[in-house]
């Protein structure tokens, strides 16, 4: 519960001594959960749903694709360091070489475009024993206009023929087993982009919020009219202390409570409050600092400054969780 106010006088100025108020942040973040939760809901399935539909709904068919084994017999068995044999890296730098693909676009049954065109349809991978090469041969999903069966052949070939031949640390080139043929399917993750999207949305949404609260200029507690502006405020109608807080305001002289409307709008006639204090009622929320430093403003201007401020339209849940009341 709120201590009573100090009923010593301030002058109303802006104090600028308002620390950072984490315990008012944790709770105005909880108030704000369920509104925070349809952000995240939205950007979550904004982002998400972009990469579904982008990834899965409107992607291009990546055609067919071919993968052999094929075994190398070397002249001379590698056996220690230094040793010629042909890792994962030659294999591709050899198969994607202008060399190899102008041979492969010469067994071609129907050649079309260019040899340059099989570039990046033909690929090779060595898992773990270097005298087997797995070779991968794609049709670019027919875009190119090469057929899967005339280009495994031409590949096999060129691979089998001319290279083996070619190549005097190689002894023969074998194939050992068929052609598996299978549709290319294109690596998405919905699950993944999901979960990462919801992720990402938590974190800049909480970010933007934290950072949107710490420099808002909104009063939303009675310690904070104190704090900012070095003004008393009894609090707020709920508040248990309210009755006796403004019993003692008035215990000396009287008071005159004025809403934001009548003192902008209408303005305060310093002669007709002689002998009184002036108390604002001030709505509590978002742009109230601003429009209690424009009371002030035009309350200095004529020589008068505020003895209190009560709180109206307050968000009362979060005051009583927040003083424990």
């Amino acid at each position: 519960m709120m201590n009573e106010v100090d009923m010593s006088d301030t002058k109303g100025i802006y104090m600028g001594q308002e620390p950072a108020n984490i315990r008012l942040l944790i709770l105005r973040t909880a108030r704000c959960i369920p509104v925070l939760l349809l952000i995240i809901l939205a950007l979550t399935l904004a982002f998400g749903g972009g990469y579904y539909i982008k990834n899965i709904a409107l992607a291009e068919d990546k055609g067919y694709q071919a993968v052999a084994d094929f075994k190398t017999e070397y002249t001379d068995e590698p056996s220690k360091a230094g040793d010629y044999y042909i890792n994962e890296t030659t294999w591709n730098t050899y198969l994607q070489s202008s060399e190899f693909l102008t041979r492969v676009y010469a067994e071609l049954d129907e050649p079309k475009g260019t040899p340059e065109d099989l570039r990046e349809c033909i690929s090779a991978t060595v898992a773990s024993d270097i005298h087997i090469p797995t070779v991968r041969v794609t049709d670019g999903g027919n875009e190119k206009g090469f057929t899967l069966t005339d280009l495994t052949a031409s590949v096999e070939k060129a691979l089998v023929g001319g290279f083996a031949e070619d190549n005097p640390q190689i002894n023969k080139i074998i194939r050992l087993d068929d052609w598996r043929i299978s549709h290319i399917e294109p690596d998405v993750r919905p699950v993944r982009a999901f979960a990462l999207s919801a992720v990402l949305s938590v974190f800049f949404v909480l970010v933007i919020f934290f950072m949107y609260e710490l420099s808002t200029d909104g009063i939303w507690l009675p310690e904070t009219v104190r704090a900012r502006y070095g003004i008393k405020c009894i609090g707020t109608r709920a508040m248990p202390e309210y009755e006796e807080n403004l019993k003692q305001l008035s215990r000396e002289e009287d008071i005159e409570i004025f809403s934001e409307e009548e003192l902008l709008s209408e303005g305060v006639d310093a002669s007709k409050i002689m002998g009184r204090k002036l108390v604002l009622s001030l709505k509590a929320g978002r742009g109230a600092g601003g429009r209690l430093e424009r009371i002030l403003t035009l309350l200095d201007a004529r020589g008068l400054s505020l003895a209190a401020v009560e709180l109206t339209g307050a968000d009362e849940i979060l005051i009583k969780r927040y003083y424990h009341i």
